[in-house]
């Protein structure tokens, strides 16, 4: 019996009629894609029978597995991007792994679409798994897969041994259970400069400030020029990693005179000017548990920041940043807000993967408490 017959005509229907906003390649606003991607979810949740669905799910870990195989062997880049087809002898021949084994690994990755199997014992590209070809789409599964994930599978020992708790220790946390490791997150990461490189290259792949404009977020920076248009613009982007966000906002705002700040971890920042961070961004090396040494800028830019952080944590970072305000210095908090109600599939389990070392991500209740106890307001 299906898990939900009765609704499979009505789901079809509703996708007919997300479709109607889908419109010369694209969708008239990111709710219409939403819509559609929720219809078709629950289309296929319909369509499978219960015992079916629950066996999909539970194999889910297995899918992963097979992708992160396939980055560890190369064969994302082994087979051309043109379309054409390799042979998984020849795969074989140029890795050296078993030949039985890449034909399993290939085989469980294009039964969920990554990769096409046009013909027995060979496989090609497709636009799944084209993705995998941009080293730092790699390197964030790669991360997620080796350093998130591990703690987010040790979740439900974790808080079994932690009586039912919701977590809030960074120090000792589903991360540490997981690893096996007295390290937290962040001196897990410092520890191996390999680790290093994989968590900064794979944030890029998701290097977005938050809002429909990917490259420079939501905010409209020309509102911090004062009445002269010639004043110089102080913005400090903390936590900033390689400074992505920074050269995005140059880009999309080239009439204001700039005085950018970066600031990360010291070795973080070294790491930036190494790739070649732009003249045009300061790079300073220090923590926003620190009192801010920048004092009076007109935005101190947060992207990404508080989800790593329980709500202690977090507001000492507000507190920290608050000290160093002008009276028309602002912050730029940009970050997810959970709906309340229905909340989507990626926001919901991205909220279980900063559980692993301590973090949460926000509903909009929560966001405001955190801002009144730190001293701060919505404007």
């Amino acid at each position: 019996m299906l898990t939900d017959a009765g609704a499979i005509a009505p789901l079809v229907e509703d996708i007919k009629s997300a479709l109607s906003g889908f419109d010369d390649g694209a969708f008239a606003s990111y709710a219409e894609r939403a819509r559609l991607l929720a219809a078709a979810e629950r289309l296929i949740i319909a369509a499978r029978e219960p015992e079916e669905y629950l066996y999909f799910t539970a194999t889910q870990t297995a899918q992963n597995a097979a992708i992160r195989s396939a980055i560890g062997l190369n064969l994302f880049r082994l087979i051309p991007d043109d379309g054409t087809s390799v042979s998984v002898q020849q795969m074989a021949q140029e890795t050296g792994a078993d030949e039985r084994l890449i034909s399993r690994i290939l085989r469980a990755c294009a039964s969920t679409h990554v990769f096409d199997n046009p013909s027995e014992g060979h496989y090609s590209h497709n636009a799944a798994s084209r993705a995998f070809l941009k080293e730092q789409n790699r390197d964030m599964f790669q991360q997620m897969y080796d350093f998130v994930g591990k703690g987010t599978y040790a979740l439900p020992q974790y808080f079994k041994l932690t009586n039912w708790k919701n977590p809030n220790d960074y120090h000792n946390s589903a991360f540490h259970l997981g690893q096996n490791t007295k390290l937290g997150f962040w001196e897990y990461l410092k520890e191996d400069p390999e680790r290093m490189r994989l968590f900064n290259s794979g944030m890029r792949s998701v290097a977005t400030i938050g809002g429909e404009n990917k490259s420079s977020g939501p905010f409209p920076f020309e509102i911090l020029v004062g009445a002269d248009p010639g004043e110089q613009v102080t913005v400090v982007d903390v936590g900033g990693g390689r400074g992505q966000a920074l050269e995005a906002i140059y880009e999309n705002y080239p009439s204001i005179k700039w005085n950018m700040i970066l600031q990360d971890q010291p070795d973080v920042v070294e790491d930036a000017k190494a790739k070649g961070l732009p003249s045009y961004i300061q790079g300073q090396g220090g923590s926003f548990f620190e009192p801010q040494t920048v004092k009076g800028a007109h935005a101190y830019i947060f992207r990404r920041i508080f989800h790593d952080w329980n709500d202690q944590d977090s507001q000492t970072i507000l507190e920290q940043t608050r000290s160093a305000l002008s009276p028309s210095s602002r912050i730029l908090i940009f970050d997810t807000v959970v709906p309340s109600v229905q909340a989507p599939r990626d926001l919901a389990l991205q909220d279980l993967n900063m559980m692993s070392f301590a973090g949460m991500e926000r509903t909009d209740r929560q966001w405001e408490e955190l801002l009144k106890a730190s001293g701060l307001r919505l404007p």
